[in-house]
């Protein structure tokens, strides 16, 4: 992790975004944690960097529904115009764009922050996009869910933002076997060094051969070294169900994921070479933690924790290490959903 500079606090920050079309929306009923309960640990030294750059965030204000560009202290804020109907918000690892799906018209535009210009980067008439992206580590591809024409299914595709003609269908929703209009792939992530991405692919059967209501959902990675999709984890696997937000952790060769073993979701380490799970997470948090936002390093990561002040819940940013290790709350920063972590 960077820090913001020498003059400002050591950063912190999460996001509690829900999973698009089956999640829980970023206000749902979680059971909140008592003031006497909250963290309270005292904040230890970050590892000073050589070379500190500016952290920036992108977060929206649950009450106004208004979305800001903030630093750590959540007091230089500055608005940014997106609408409020919206999928797949997510902002480029240099803070310099935000990409995004409308769901009024399926088109997934990009907004340069700094000229306040909107463009449609991919249309909805071949490529229809889906339920999330995802930025390359340089900040020059998205890596999107999308319905291709004359298809069944979700399938990944990417585009570059300089060459938006050429859009690349990675891989087929016919390779991920979906068989209903929302199954294959949703909620991709890129892994640091740029050559793996990581999503959930859906296959809800036939209800004629059984069925569910609710599809289940399996980690699948993509390899540009290969080209092959393959499957990474199958829920269910050591009891684990309930599966969001895959990230890979490159140095680590593991998938960072959010799964239900118990009452609540939690967050899991997955070694791919050892196929050890590690919770990473506490199984007594009482809420679930479905979803969270990384830094661009992949060393922290943040969650929103409920917290409840004189009868009063509030939802407060906190930061971990990627080992799980409480780092500190963002106080700062209550009340708003942080989106996107970046840094310039």
């Amino acid at each position: 992790m960077v820090l913001l500079n020498k003059k400002l606090e050591l950063l912190f920050l999460i996001s509690f975004v829900f999973y698009s079309c089956s999640s829980l929306p970023a206000h749902s009923t979680l059971p909140a944690i008592e003031t006497e309960k909250a963290i309270t640990t005292a904040s230890p030294p970050l590892p000073q960097l050589e070379n500190v750059r500016k952290e920036i965030f992108l977060i929206k204000d649950m009450d106004s529904g208004n979305y800001y560009i903030t630093g750590p202290s959540g007091t230089d804020r500055i608005q940014v115009d997106i609408p409020a109907n919206t999928r797949g918000l997510s902002m480029s690892p240099n803070g310099r764009m935000i990409a995004y799906i409308s769901s009024e018209n399926s088109i997934l535009y990009l907004l340069d922050i700094e000229k306040k210009i909107t463009q449609a980067l991919v249309d909805s008439i071949v490529f229809q996009p889906g339920t999330g992206l995802a930025w390359s580590p340089d900040s020059q591809n998205i890596v999107f869910s999308c319905r291709v024409q004359v298809t069944s299914g979700l399938s990944l595709c990417l585009v570059n933002i300089t060459n938006k003609e050429n859009t690349q269908i990675l891989v087929t929703s016919e390779t991920l076997k979906a068989s209903d209009v929302f199954d294959g792939a949703i909620s991709p992530s890129w892994s640091s060094d740029g050559q793996i991405i990581v999503f959930l692919s859906s296959n809800t059967p036939p209800a004629a051969l059984g069925g569910k209501t609710v599809s289940t959902k399996d980690i699948w990675s993509f390899d540009f070294s290969t080209n092959v999709a393959k499957l990474v984890f199958k829920n269910g696997t050591e009891g684990i169900s309930h599966i969001f937000a895959p990230f890979l952790l490159s140095e680590k060769h593991s998938v960072l994921f959010s799964g239900r073993k118990d009452r609540f979701n939690v967050l899991f380490n997955f070694s791919i070479d050892s196929q050890y799970i590690q919770n990473i997470t506490s199984t007594n948090n009482g809420f679930d933690l479905v979803d969270y936002v990384l830094s661009p390093d992949k060393k922290f990561f943040l969650i929103y924790t409920p917290i409840v002040k004189d009868s009063v819940q509030s939802f407060v940013p906190t930061l971990f290490t990627i080992d799980g290790q409480l780092l500190k709350q963002l106080n700062s920063l209550t009340n708003f959903q942080i989106i996107s972590w970046g840094s310039q």
